[in-house]
């Protein structure tokens, strides 16, 4: 199955946001990608603490990542998806 989030060359990217819209917004800045792949792509978040949460533990079990890099400017709006993911 080819994955065309592999060609994207891009860092992984987090906000903070309503999930509805999201996906077209960053297609955007991905012309090469359905909305769909954006919102399925290992490399960005989207959506609120609780849906970004549940897609961190999601992407663990299905693509076994048990680190995530998130860059600076980020860190602290990131801390309670952490919390949440922890809390199960």
């Amino acid at each position: 199955m080819s994955r065309p989030w592999h060609r994207a060359g891009r860092p992984p990217d987090f906000r903070v946001q309503q999930t509805a819209g999201a996906g077209q917004r960053a297609r955007r800045r991905l012309a090469d990608f359905t909305a769909e792949q954006v919102l399925d792509t290992p490399f960005l978040l989207i959506g609120t603490i609780d849906e970004i949460a549940e897609q961190v533990r999601e992407r663990r079990q299905r693509y076994g990542f048990s680190f995530i890099t998130v860059h600076e400017p980020f860190m602290r709006d990131f801390a309670p998806v952490i919390e949440r993911v922890r809390a199960g």
